[in-house]
């Protein structure tokens, strides 16, 4: 029996959505699949010391939950302290690049933090302190104060490729390190109704740059280029590599490094 166009048709749309479906399920599934093999390749760079490490007191100067949990994804144990120090306190034109005015906010907030502690007679091994920034066309995104700010960011990154930078400070008894990492991040080209539908979300107001790339505004990205976890707001790789290297093997730390 011959099939009508018009239940072709919707046998053939039908068709259609379903592999749709499948292939949207896949990429989903890839993309958790490389979200833990990268968060696996940091986890065993601490796992020799980690139970060295976890027997320090440890403090995060930060409030950021997105820190929290990337730390806490690679067994590290410690203490949030959110920093009280105030960036704006902080010009970008005093520096010869981002790189080093997101490292220096990262070592103030963490300063502060230390100071505060020391103030208390706190005793603490190790404070981590971090900051995101996104860069484009020579202007630093910081988070937008209002959703007319967010608008005008989202606006900027459409079609276009942004730098994300993060600086970290490693302060200890021994020996401090700071060190800043850049991931280059392209958008795909948003309209006017994309970019209001994703303010009402809420999602940008409190994110450098406004937007999330772990949230839905990973829905927004067509490319990265470098360490996804930086553009989360912290390089993980890297810290684990900085804190092995440049701080663990110094002075009363030394023996975190000999398990």
């Amino acid at each position: 029996m011959a099939i009508c166009p018009i239940k072709a048709i919707v046998i053939a749309i039908l068709s259609a959505l379903a592999h749709i479906q499948i292939v949207q399920s896949r990429i989903h599934s890839s993309s958790d699949h490389l979200h833990q093999a990268l968060i696996r390749k940091s986890s065993i760079m601490l796992e020799p010391y980690i139970h060295q490490l976890n027997n320090l007191k440890i403090v995060l100067a930060s409030s950021s939950p997105r820190r929290s949990q990337l730390l806490k994804s690679i067994g590290l144990k410690f203490e949030v302290i959110p920093s009280n120090f105030d960036e704006s306190s902080v010009s970008v034109s005093k520096f010869k690049n981002y790189g080093d005015f997101v490292s220096e906010l990262a070592y103030k907030k963490a300063m502060e933090v230390s100071d505060r502690l020391r103030e208390e007679n706190i005793d603490v091994d190790l404070i981590i302190g971090a900051d995101t920034i996104v860069a484009i066309n020579e202007m630093v995104l910081g988070k937008p104060k209002d959703e007319e700010e967010a608008k005008e960011f989202l606006t900027k990154l459409s079609g276009n490729t942004h730098s994300v930078l993060t600086g970290v400070a490693i302060l200890s008894k021994g020996r401090n390190s700071r060190f800043s990492n850049q991931t280059e991040v392209t958008f795909s080209k948003l309209t006017p109704e994309v970019i209001a539908a994703y303010i009402k979300t809420g999602e940008p107001l409190d994110k450098a740059g406004a937007y999330g790339i772990q949230g839905k505004g990973g829905s927004l990205i067509e490319k990265v280029s470098g360490d996804p976890f930086n553009v989360v707001g912290f390089p993980l790789s890297a810290f684990c590599t900085h804190l092995i290297q440049d701080v663990l093997p110094h002075d009363n730390l030394k023996h975190v490094l000999n398990n």
